[in-house]
């Protein structure tokens, strides 16, 4: 049995080949999501999209902080340790002091779940 989407070539000798490239329908293919370049917009966006038409694959977890901050703190850290918590943020695309508060949440977090 044949996979359905598999296609085949004929070799310029006349020789049939089967080939590993996959063919996908058109109907599975997802619309990439518009631009939208205010909250109003993202708002008429939401309400009147079939969101099950686009792709969100690229979509990632936004945490959005309301709360004031008002402490502040200062501490020294090995040059080798920042570059690699500054390499995580990277990766992550948020600045680096977000990402070390991010960590230290989640530490207390879950301690507190320990409890």
């Amino acid at each position: 049995m044949a996979f359905p989407f598999a296609t085949s070539k004929v070799s310029s000798k006349g020789n049939w080949r089967p080939t590993r490239t996959l063919t996908i329908p058109p109907t599975t293919m997802k619309k990439k999501l518009p631009k939208l370049t205010s909250d109003a917009e993202a708002e008429a966006f939401i309400d009147n999209a079939d969101l099950t038409e686009f792709d969100l694959s690229t979509m990632r977890e936004l945490r959005f902080e309301f709360g004031p901050k008002t402490e502040r703190i200062n501490m020294r850290l090995p040059k080798p340790l920042l570059d690699a918590v500054k390499a995580q943020a990277a990766r992550r695309q948020i600045p680096y002091q977000r990402f070390i508060r991010a960590v230290l949440e989640q530490a207390v977090a879950r301690r507190e779940r320990s409890k």
